[in-house]
């Protein structure tokens, strides 16, 4: 009888770590879905300000009104956007100040990958690698360790 009793809770404990596992990896593809939906400049302001208008019902008045505070809002966040790939690369450049050389270069292998990753899901995305000239470094590029903007 005991050793039916440690296969239930085996089998029971199979089937949780089975759900979890199934969960993680469809969150993290819904979580990349969502991502990667409406962080363009043609989706996003398009999107939301059809979204007013169907659900408030607005007026042409109305509407003209509100589509340059849509497109006024989308480009301020890509300027905080871009200010805040200035701020990592700053604090980048102050930890490797700190580091030892071996330290520096496992800093720029993950760097590397972190780079390779958000190519891969521009890739995917139909986009263009690189938004600010041939290093992807310009004023509009994706900063290290931010999601990248157009």
């Amino acid at each position: 009888m005991n050793a039916r009793r440690w296969q239930v809770w085996l089998i029971f404990a199979g089937v949780f770590l089975a759900g979890g596992v199934a969960g993680g990896f469809l969150s993290q593809r819904v979580a990349l879905d969502l991502v990667e939906r409406g962080r363009s400049r043609s989706d996003f302001a398009p999107r939301m300000f059809n979204r007013l208008v169907e659900n408030l019902d607005l007026t042409e008045e109305q509407q003209a009104a509100i589509r340059p505070l849509i497109d006024d809002a989308w480009e301020q966040l890509h300027q905080y956007r871009r200010l805040s790939g200035d701020v990592m690369r700053k604090m980048e450049e102050a930890i490797a100040d700190v580091l030892t050389d071996e330290q520096k270069q496992q800093l720029a292998d993950m760097q590397a990958q972190r780079r390779e990753r958000w190519e891969r899901l521009m890739e995917r995305r139909g986009q263009n690698k690189h938004h600010g000239g041939e290093s992807g470094r310009g004023a509009g590029s994706t900063p290290p360790g931010a999601p990248p903007g157009d």
